[in-house]
């Protein structure tokens, strides 16, 4: 917390804060760093069957990229701690299209530590996706036997 300044000529008014020689407006067009976009994960993903220990459950990812996602672009999802992705299951439910022959699990160990069970399922896009667009599309895994402690999912 910054002190009030005392009352003096070059300060302003008395109290004022923060003083003029530190304000710092907002203005339009300011040269700066670049913003990196984001990927946002709409609640209305979902797993079906919810159960634990259910084997080949649909995983559906319903989520918004801030940026224009390209043709060839990799979009590339990391499972949950306890979950175990099944190779070739990906499917493009809304706006999104996937190459046929391009995605998987990462057995080449890109992403992954593990090629007997890859953390990470790749996908390259097939066609354009404007930014701030909605795509939907599922895939399978097989679920945990028990709750872990961190049941969370990363998308790149």
């Amino acid at each position: 917390v910054m002190p009030v300044l005392v009352c003096e000529e070059d300060n302003g008014p008395c109290g004022t804060f923060p003083p003029e020689t530190a304000r710092r407006d907002q203005t339009l067009a300011f040269p700066s760093f670049m913003v990196l976009g984001f990927i946002d994960v709409s609640l209305g993903s979902r797993v079906s069957p919810i159960y634990y220990s259910a084997r080949g459950a649909t995983v559906t990812i319903e989520m918004r990229a801030t940026n224009v996602l390209m043709a060839n672009d990799v979009l590339r999802i990391t499972r949950a701690m306890g979950y175990k992705l099944m190779d070739r299951t990906l499917l493009a439910l809304r706006v999104v299209k996937f190459k046929d022959s391009e995605h998987g699990l990462d057995i080449q160990r890109v992403w992954s530590s593990s090629f007997t069970d890859p953390d990470d399922y790749w996908a390259a896009l097939d066609t354009d996706v404007a930014a701030d667009t909605t795509i939907l599309f599922s895939f399978k895994a097989d679920l945990p036997l028990e709750a872990f402690p961190a049941p969370f999912w990363s998308i790149r």
